[in-house]
């Protein structure tokens, strides 16, 4: 019965012209059964043919609350006294329909054989026999069934991947795997009871049942994976239950290039290119060493431009990020690097040097004055400024105002 709607229990009895039928319910003290005032009634007599006796049919109806959920019925005849089985009402809250829409279905409160069909009014179904409800799979199923799931997986790009299904023992007729792709499900493989497979998609090389412990587990083996196989996938038994599970590819690692003048101006804007391989969702990063706690985080003294080149398998692109800025003296020393998010990698670590402005205070354009920091190099004044690195094994002489080979006489 449902808590609110009109529910209707018809006696019928036979009675001699004396007698009636009426419903009675058990009082939960006493324990003896009075008769029910909760309920109207419309009677049908039909007389036999003696005149003696006739049937008599009640109808009683009435929209019970759940205060009545457990009430135990049973209906009786007066004249001749005659009782009926008792019944037990059970009662479904309005409330497990609630912010459901018409015609969901939604798992009975007091039994594993019936399910609720939400609207106006709620009706009541039962499974057909030896059946149960399912709420996960919104059907009724043999309960003697095996039981499907299915774990996550991951791989390296370029590595083999397993796409397992597997089974509690019990029985089944096929098992489905699928790829599911917003609301499509594509079809892999199907496995079935006679240890047959039928494959389906050209990615998989190779199929395999095998028992372990009494279960069963169904394997989809994709040799040599991209990108292109990662998502969701479903596995699904012949009865209606399915399971799903997340397989993720990982673009592995790569070497990542930070490129840059090592030397920086004071107040001149410095670049800095950062290269590295990413799958479709990393990103290339600059990070700068704590002086504090020493580990690197993202810097946030750099604006950046970024620019993707795709590669023909669509798992990586080579992601090249500018990182520009005007450093002042305070950053001289500090450590930056590159890092990949999706791969994890970093490049090697640089220190930056900046040339204060004011070595060139005073002096005219293109005049050369000495490195503040390096015996190899010499700055070029004027707008900009710039700085030079002397041929391999030579040394800057201020004096001279050239580069000269440490080691020659009257050097």
């Amino acid at each position: 019965m449902i808590q609110g709607q009109e529910t209707e229990i018809s006696c019928t009895g036979t009675v001699d012209d004396m007698g009636d039928v009426i419903l009675t319910s058990q009082d939960s003290i006493s324990d003896t059964f009075v008769e029910s005032t909760h309920f109207s009634k419309t009677s049908t007599r039909i007389n036999s043919s003696d005149q003696c006796k006739s049937s008599l049919t009640t109808q009683f109806t009435s929209a019970l609350d759940l205060s009545h959920n457990g009430t135990k019925l049973r209906c009786e005849t007066s004249s001749p006294v005659s009782t009926s089985r008792t019944i037990e009402i059970v009662i479904v809250p309005e409330s497990i329909c609630d912010g459901k829409n018409e015609g969901t279905a939604v798992a009975h409160p007091y039994s594993l054989t019936k399910y609720v069909i939400c609207g106006n009014p709620m009706i009541v179904q039962e499974c057909a026999a030896s059946l149960v409800w399912r709420q996960d799979l919104r059907t009724c199923v043999d309960p003697g069934a095996a039981e499907v799931t299915m774990l996550s997986s991951t791989a390296n790009e370029g590595a083999s991947l397993e796409v397992t299904c597997s089974l509690s023992p019990g029985s089944f007729t096929s098992i489905g795997v699928f790829r599911r792709v917003g609301d499509i499900e594509q079809p892999i493989v199907y496995f079935f009871s006679n240890g047959t497979e039928s494959i389906i998609s050209q990615g998989v090389t190779s199929t395999i049942r095998r028992l372990v412990s009494s279960a069963t587990h169904m394997v989809s083996v994709f040799d040599q994976v991209t990108c292109t196989v990662a998502g969701e996938y479903v596995c699904k038994h012949d009865n209606g239950q399915q399971a799903s599970a997340n397989i993720t590819v990982h673009v592995p690692a790569s070497v990542v290039e930070i490129i840059t003048s090592e030397d920086m101006i004071e107040g001149q804007e410095t670049e800095i290119s950062c290269t590295g391989t990413v799958d479709n969702m990393g990103d290339v990063i600059l990070t700068s060493q704590d002086t504090i706690s020493d580990t690197f985080v993202e810097s946030t003294h750099f604006s950046k431009t970024s620019t993707r080149i795709n590669s023909g398998d669509q798992c990586k692109s080579s992601l090249t990020t500018q990182f520009t800025s005007e450093l002042d003296l305070s950053h001289n020393g500090t450590k930056l690097r590159c890092e990949t998010s999706s791969p994890v990698s970093t490049s090697r670590t640089i220190e930056i040097v900046i040339v204060p402005e004011s070595i060139c205070d005073g002096k005219n354009e293109d005049t050369a004055v000495a490195h503040p920091y390096s015996l190899i190099k010499y700055v070029i004044c004027g707008k900009p400024i710039k700085v030079h690195t002397c041929a391999i094994s030579l040394i800057w002489r201020h004096d001279l105002k050239t580069c000269v080979d440490p080691g020659a006489a009257g050097n």
